[in-house]
Order: structure tokens, then sequence, then C-alpha cells
């Protein structure tokens, strides 16, 4: 958290030297998962929603400043997991967990854009989230077992890092229609509940779209 903060003060302090702000709303879909070294099973990526508003502050020298408030899920598939029950029959049965995360986001970004009227630029920045809800869902054979709450069980804190590109164009001189692709790896672990590996992490992707406004210079 002192980092955080420390982070949030050097970049507000940058902003003296802004020219021109703008402010808008952003969605798309992110593919996400997690990673854990050495832990069973076999994890897939699930997609979810990332969408909210954007803030922008242009510094000198083509840098800016980035800030987001969004709602992201997070969510991932671990697999494969299957049970011999050892009677004579050996009955089988396979377990596939699918685990869903809802979090605010908060993505602070500094970034440097090419171009004029037509840019591209590159951010690379830090993510806290605060959790929303998160659950779990088991199938079993193919079949859907009822949603366990796993709020409880799930670090309320997210912090993480970001990298993104895109490339945006100037309509009017008050407008930026904007398209991004970003990489996020979480820093901290989901959970020492359920997930017991320190390296239990998320991380993903995300395709956004968006529009901006420029309301002051």
């Amino acid at each position: 958290m002192k980092s955080l903060i420390t982070i949030s003060i050097l970049l507000l302090s940058l902003s003296v030297l802004g020219q021109q702000q703008y402010i808008g709303l952003k969605g798309g879909r992110g593919w996400t998962n997690y990673y854990a070294d050495g832990a069973a099973g076999k994890y897939d990526y699930r997609t979810g929603l990332n969408m909210g508003l954007t803030y922008e502050y242009e510094l000198k020298n083509n840098f800016h400043l980035e800030v987001d408030l969004l709602y992201a899920q997070k969510s991932f598939i671990i697999d494969g997991y299957t049970i011999i029950d050892g009677t004579i029959e050996n009955t089988v049965t396979n377990f596939d967990h699918y685990f869903e995360s809802e979090y605010i986001s908060i993505p602070i970004k500094v970034g440097y854009s090419v171009g004029n009227k037509l840019q591209s630029f590159f951010n690379v920045g830090v993510v806290p989230s605060v959790l929303v809800r998160a659950r779990e869902t088991t199938i079993k054979s193919g079949e859907y077992g009822s949603p366990s709450n796993r709020t409880d069980q799930t670090n309320r804190i997210d912090f993480g890092g970001i990298t993104e590109i895109g490339v945006s164009y100037t309509i009017k001189e008050e407008f930026k229609l904007f398209t991004s692709f970003n990489y996020q790896q979480s820093f901290n672990p989901i959970t020492d509940v359920y997930f017991e590996n320190p390296n239990a992490k998320h991380y993903g992707m995300i395709l956004s779209i968006g529009v901006k406004y420029r309301i002051g210079e």
C-alpha cells in the first residue's frame, strides 16, 4: 500500500506539466487464467467483461498519465481431475472447477504516444483492485453444481502490473476513438486458503475499445 501511495503522489505531481485532459468510456473482453507452479490439474482461460471510465492527462514531450475505474471479471478453469472410487466397478468421476471473481480495478498508467491525429501509444503501470465477489462452480461428469461463495476465502486486494499498446484517432480535436490491448499480471496470490500455493496468481489479456472527450487544456 505504501508503494501505491508513493506512485500515486509521483504521478499526480507530474500532472502539473499537463496540457490537455480527457474523460471517456471504455469496454472490452478479457481472457484470464491463473498460475500456480507445481499445482495439479490443467488451467484454461475464461472470458470476462471489463468496462468503466477512463481519464487521460497529457504531459509534455508526448507523455501522458491515464487512470481508469473499471468493473473487471477475472475467471479461470481447473479441469482434468479424475477420481476412481476403488469399488469393483471402478466408477470414474471427472471434475472441472470454474472460478469467477469480480473486482473494481483502478489501472494507473504512464505512457508515451507517437503521431498527431492518428496516434500509437504504449503504457505501463500498476493495477490495484478490490474484490467484489468470488465464487466456484464444480462440474461433475458434465453436470453443473450450485455455485459456492468464495468471497471470504479470496484476498480482498489484488495488486498487479500492466503493459498496454494501442492506437487512437482524434475527431474535431475534441473526441478520441481508441482501441488497446494489454497484459496484466498479479503480484500477490489470489488466496492462501483454498489455494495454498503462493504462486497462485491471476494473469490475462484484455482487448478494449472506447471514446474520450477533451475537457480542458
